[in-house]
């Protein structure tokens, strides 16, 4: 793809946008994803005023402008053109990351828009730059047409050549809370495309096999519901057409690849590698205690909290099960939780002596004894002495 510089730019402002929203908006057809092997072509502002290509089986338009919150002066042409194919147009948008600052839009500290922003005057604050993130696919989505825009697949073109200030953790939110907006407009499908070396340089490695330590990172300020696992990539590099479908086995963030970009007489010329529905996310979370030990009488009741917390962005629901001697009375409440969320356990005796008893977590939307987790809790029933 290719990039506008920065002073070139064609920037609307929000309300001027959702003014001229019916101006953009063109109807997307309904006919799906292109076939398995098929080529096509994407377009943005460096065609504007000349040809499109006339050969293909389908077409991506960039709705941006070459940088965030800017318009591709052309997209209503060349949306139209890409509706002129049997496959459903597919669209993209540039990303950055200027913090700690921006003429468009940066979060205040201690606001949270969506995200806690704890300090907006920090490069790295990976807060702030998923706001930055979600407010600039916002400005994205008005700019494509809104809703119209909305039924087909999106792209963030994610590049060196526009601003990274932040750090990888930093940079890997803001195109997170991209993701998590475009998703929260009932987007199917959020992919990214770059390349392995630019897309490690910006985030510094987010991939589905690290996605639990991004998460991990951010969970002060914002919990991911998507994160990477479901973003397909669109691999750049292709040196020519017969060498695209060989690009098909790589992928930088280590999910499925959709798409891959070679030089096509002028035009970046892309093969479609073939998509599935994205996998669900595998459940992935941690359950814990507090106490994790408890001493009681005989005949009166401890409470124990049970947490069940996401460690890389995954919602989902589990059962909870207890286990435990003949000798004690033990009951979870509720005993299916939604995650992130909490239950209560109720621990009794009326026998002396010191009991282990266990809380075991199974998700629902799995069957994998792998994703089975358990917590142990320590009784004590013990009779007061007179």
């Amino acid at each position: 793809m290719r990039r506008r510089s920065l002073t070139a730019r064609v920037v609307l402002p929000i309300s001027a946008l959702v003014a001229a929203q019916g101006m953009f908006a063109a109807s997307a057809s309904a006919a799906g994803p292109p076939s398995p092997g098929s080529s096509g072509y994407d377009i943005s502002w460096p065609q504007c005023g000349g040809s499109y290509p006339a050969a293909g089986s389908f077409g991506i338009v960039g709705a941006t402008d070459g940088r965030p919150w800017s318009a591709n002066p052309c997209w209503s042409s060349e949306y139209t053109w890409a509706s002129g194919y049997a496959a459903t147009p597919q669209l993209y948008m540039n990303t950055a990351n200027p913090a700690p600052h921006s003429s468009y839009y940066w979060p205040a500290s201690g606001s949270r828009d969506p995200s806690l922003c704890q300090n907006a005057s920090s490069t790295t604050d990976p807060g702030c730059a998923y706001d930055y993130g979600w407010h600039a696919a916002a400005n994205a989505l008005v700019t494509a047409g809104g809703q119209n825009a909305a039924q087909d697949a999106w792209w963030l073109d994610v590049e060196t050549g526009n601003t990274w200030n932040g750090d990888g953790s930093s940079n890997a939110a803001d195109l997170q809370g991209s993701i998590d907006y475009l998703r929260s407009q009932n987007v199917a499908t959020v992919g990214v495309y770059s390349t392995g070396y630019q897309w490690d340089t910006i985030t510094g490695g987010y991939t589905a096999a690290t996605a639990s330590s991004y998460a991990a990172a951010w969970r002060a300020e914002f919990t991911s519901p998507n994160g990477i696992t479901a973003s397909p990539s669109w691999v750049a590099g292709a040196p020519t057409a017969s060498s695209a479908p060989s690009y098909c086995s790589s992928s930088f963030t280590a999910t499925a690849t959709w798409l891959v970009q070679y030089p096509s007489a002028g035009y970046d010329g892309d093969y479609w590698c073939g998509s599935s529905p994205p996998p669900p996310p595998t459940p992935s979370y941690a359950i814990s205690a507090a106490p994790q030990s408890a001493t009681v009488a005989p005949g009166s009741t401890a409470t124990v909290s049970i947490t069940l917390a996401a460690s890389d962005g995954w919602q989902g629901s589990v059962g909870l099960a207890v286990s435990a001697s003949r000798s004690v009375t033990a009951s979870i409440s509720p005993n299916s939780v939604a995650v992130p969320g909490q239950a209560t356990l109720r621990l009794s005796g009326t026998t002396p002596g010191s009991y282990t008893i266990t809380v075991t977590a199974t998700p629902s939307t799995s069957s994998s004894t792998s994703t089975v987790h358990n917590v142990s809790v320590a009784l004590s029933v013990r009779r007061h002495r007179a």
